[in-house]
């Protein structure tokens, strides 16, 4: 979190939400606790969390957390529906 400034890192937030840097405004605080999490939350992210090298982590408030996970549950479900469909092509 030191390393962060104790801010969001995410640099994906709507514009109306990003502050001077680009970044997240979300400070840690009481009312917004930041996690360390990989940048790429991938497929599975509580899975890499506890092998992700702590150089690797990087600073997450909640809000841009979940749309990160859920971004990258809903990509995972899209290439698995692709997959299916070029499977059922392939059988008819």
């Amino acid at each position: 979190m030191r390393r962060a400034g104790y801010q969001c890192e995410h640099t994906g937030c709507p514009a109306d939400r990003r502050s001077h840097e680009g970044r997240c405004p979300i400070v840690d605080s009481t009312a917004a606790r930041l996690i360390a999490a990989p940048r790429d939350p991938g497929p599975d992210p509580l899975r890499k969390i506890p092998t992700s090298d702590p150089a690797e982590l990087v600073a997450w408030c909640p809000k841009c957390w979940d749309r990160a996970v859920s971004s990258a549950a809903r990509l995972r479900r899209q290439k698995q529906q692709r997959r299916e469909a070029e499977h059922a092509d392939v059988l008819f």
